[in-house]
C-alpha cells in the first residue's frame, strides 16, 4: 500500500501514491519555426449589413425613451399651466370681491363724502308743461275720402 501522507505535505503526493493514474497524452510534435510554411494574410471581405433582430430592438427602445420624455415634458408644461389658471382664478376671485365693494352704495357715499359733497336736505322736482290739449272732435274728411282719414 501507499506510504502515509505527513501532515505538512497533504497537498503533496507522489505521482506513485495517486490514486488513479495518470492518462499519458501523445501529442504529435510541431515542426521548428524555420521549417514551418510562412504566414499568409487573409483580407476579410466587407460584410453586408443587416438589419437585425439587435438592431430592431435597440431602434424601439431608443423610440420608447424618446417618447417618454416627450410626454413627461409634456405633463410638465400641463402642470405649470394648471397652477396658471389656479392663480388666475384666485385673482379673478379677488377682483370680483374688490369690484362688488367698490360698487356698493355705501362705498360710493363714502367716496362722495371724501370729495366734500353732501345729502340734499329737500328736493325739488320740476315737471315738464302738459302737452297741447288734445282735439276731441274731428275734423270732417273731404267728400270722397275713406272714412277715417
Amino acid at each position: 500500500m501507499a506510504e502515509p501522507v505527513k501532515k505538512e505535505n497533504a497537498l503533496v503526493r507522489r505521482i506513485e501514491t495517486l490514486p488513479l493514474a495518470l492518462p499519458h497524452v501523445n501529442q504529435p510534435r510541431t515542426a521548428p519555426v524555420e521549417e514551418r510554411e510562412p504566414w499568409t494574410v487573409l483580407e476579410s471581405q466587407p460584410k453586408k449589413r443587416k438589419l437585425g433582430l439587435e438592431t430592431l430592438l435597440f431602434a424601439l427602445i431608443g423610440i420608447n425613451v424618446a417618447l417618454y420624455t416627450a410626454t413627461v415634458m409634456q405633463e410638465a408644461g400641463l402642470s405649470r399651466m394648471q397652477s396658471e389658471i389656479r392663480e388666475n382664478r384666485q385673482a379673478l376671485v379677488r377682483l370680483r370681491t374688490e369690484l362688488a365693494r367698490v360698487q356698493s352704495l355705501d362705498q360710493i357715499e363714502k367716496s362722495a363724502k371724501a370729495l366734500g359733497m353732501v345729502r340734499p336736505e329737500s328736493a325739488l322736482y320740476v315737471a315738464p308743461p302738459a302737452p297741447f290739449a288734445i282735439k276731441t272732435r274731428l275734423a270732417r274728411a273731404p267728400f270722397g275720402a275713406p272714412e277715417g282719414y
